[in-house]
């Protein structure tokens, strides 16, 4: 399943590149980025960036919001699926997760009740504050810290204008901080992509289920977490990002997708 994963985003990033590389040829059936894609009269917009320009506006846009409604559905059928398969900054989050673990080490001890709660709570947080400040300054502030758009603009800067920019600095600075402070620090506490995402799942939305006939608990699941998730206690959502390496690595085949 991790080889899929890592299919699915090699993908993504090859499909951005080719995409500005066709407009650079004036071909242009498909234009943009993740942030905003455009298929012939068709867009697809990001939930928040969107969010953010009406506030900045202070214009409610009908037409806007139809462009969003494919992301919020995706979010609504597979929950945080777009982190764990598409988003491109969760390759190297991942990657800096396990770095992480081999620098300060792994613990298979869960977050507390209550860190759990201030984790979500300051996800939250941080989504609304960032949509108010938009509404504020009329300009969308989380979009100069989304590594999602960061990664984009590079790409689109490298094919295009051959050159990157200072966006390529939010990427490592991220992983900077998850790899030295916070394990997944992003993902689970400041991402509002990812906040947007845990607000959306639903009872019938794709999960992570347990088979307790076969469990034996012994918390590899827990281990190879990066979100501080334990399927072992069905403790596996909002922050669950479906990414399938507990149902990969658990020796049991106690794991499974269901809806």
């Amino acid at each position: 399943m991790t080889f899929y994963r890592r299919l699915t985003w090699l993908g993504v990033l090859l499909l951005l590149t080719a995409i500005s590389l066709a407009n650079l040829l004036k071909v242009n059936v498909v234009q943009g980025t993740l942030c905003s894609l455009g298929i012939g009269p068709v867009s697809i917009n990001c939930p928040i960036g969107t969010a953010q320009v009406m506030m900045g506006l202070k214009q409610f846009s009908l037409p806007m919001l139809l462009f969003v409604v494919l992301p919020l559905a995706s979010f609504a059928l597979f929950g945080r699926g777009f982190c764990g398969w598409v988003c491109p900054q969760g390759a190297p989050s991942e990657w800096g997760s396990k770095l992480s673990g081999k620098i300060h080490g792994r613990s298979t001890q869960l977050p507390s009740p209550v860190s759990r709660q201030r984790g979500r709570t300051l996800l939250l947080t941080f989504l609304i504050g960032g949509l108010v400040g938009s509404f504020l300054f009329g300009i969308p502030l989380l979009c100069y810290i989304c590594p999602v758009g960061a990664i984009c603009r590079g790409i689109v800067g490298g094919t295009i204008g051959q050159t990157l920019g200072a966006e390529i600095l939010v990427v490592g600075l991220i992983l900077l901080v998850e790899i030295t402070i916070a394990r997944r620090g992003y993902c689970k506490y400041l991402c509002p992509i990812g906040a947007l995402g845990s607000l959306l799942v639903f009872r019938n939305s794709l999960r992570v289920e347990r088979d307790p006939s076969r469990c034996e608990k012994c918390s590899t699941c827990v281990s190879v977490c990066s979100m501080g998730n334990s399927a072992m206690d069905d403790l596996t959502s909002p922050t669950c990002t479906n990414c399938g390496t507990c149902v990969e690595k658990c020796p049991h085949n106690a794991l499974s997708f269901k809806r």
